[in-house]
């Protein structure tokens, strides 16, 4: 793909994972789970299968400088090198560490989520399955128009802008006990969500050596990651102790702190490559090996 594509070429990938995990796929596990409640699990079992069977169709033949490198301890100097890699680069660190702190603030929220749509807006079942419905329709949405935003704004603009829109949904979800407000609120988070997702996926590809995307891209894993757990236990202890709608404050405080400390940090300087470095494109060789041309 060549690098002025990446937006748009990310911009599907993001809209067939959310048409796959929450359109797609909760209809079909509650339509499972009527017919077997053992058989979600079943299926679910059965498509693990069938990708590991695709992935062993893959034709991959390792290079000599990929097997020499796999001797002993490899792991630990591949997590070690992408982390420092990582730490030495002011634009991929800052979005490292946002990343981690927002999601310890939105898990510390939706941690509490279904008993908030149940006991505070006063949905069924049936309405909460909407209200999932109504944050993946506001990801298609932002999946769709991330390629013109990103070419008319630019990535810092956007960046910024969607700790705005993070903040002002924690809030309004604090204060309404409206499900079509917190409905509206949910298209407008699923749209920030994916257009903050594919911008900041395509930085890493821009930005990273090939050779260490990978390496990196477990740092980011792991970051965003534990930060989830944090946030998750965080807002459960928030929420036993002070309610329900304790945890959206906070996460709308902590997000606000955020927008002070990187708002200027965000810039086209920092988060894209000068123009002369840009990659060309990530092609396959005939024996599946990524070569940056």
């Amino acid at each position: 793909v060549a690098s002025a594509h990446l937006p748009r070429a990310n911009a599907r990938l993001a809209a067939a994972l959310v048409v796959g995990n929450q359109f797609a796929g909760p209809p079909l596990g509650a339509w499972l789970f009527l017919m077997g409640a053992a058989l979600p699990f079943g299926v679910e079992a059965a498509g693990f299968l069938l990708a590991a069977l695709l992935l062993c169709r893959l034709r991959w033949r390792p290079t000599a400088e990929v097997v020499e490198s796999r001797s002993r301890g490899w792991l630990r100097r591949d997590v070690a090198e992408g982390l420092h890699w990582l730490w030495h680069h002011p634009g991929v660190r800052l979005l490292a560490v946002v990343l981690g702190v927002m999601n310890v603030t939105f898990m510390a929220a939706f941690a509490v989520w279904v008993l908030y749509a149940l006991d505070r807006l006063g949905l069924s079942a049936a309405g909460f399955g909407l209200l999932l419905t109504a944050s993946a329709a506001g990801g298609l949405v932002g999946a769709a128009s991330t390629g013109r935003l990103t070419d008319r704004f630019g990535a810092a603009t956007l960046l910024r802008a969607g700790l705005l829109v993070e903040t002002a949904v924690h809030v309004v979800l604090a204060l309404t006990r409206s499900p079509w407000v917190a409905g509206a609120a949910m298209v407008a988070f699923g749209a920030h969500a994916a257009v903050w997702g594919i911008v900041v996926v395509t930085i890493r590809q821009r930005l990273v050596p090939p050779g260490l995307l990978g390496r990196v891209n477990s740092v980011y894993f792991l970051l965003t990651m534990g930060g989830a757990a944090v946030g998750a236990l965080v807002g459960g202890l928030l929420a036993r102790a002070l309610g329900l709608t304790a945890p959206f404050w906070i996460a709308a405080a902590g997000n606000a702190l955020l927008i002070v400390a990187v708002w200027h940090r965000f810039t086209s300087a920092s988060l894209e490559p000068p123009a002369a470095g840009l990659p060309g494109e990530i092609r396959q060789r005939p024996e599946g090996d990524e070569v940056e041309s």
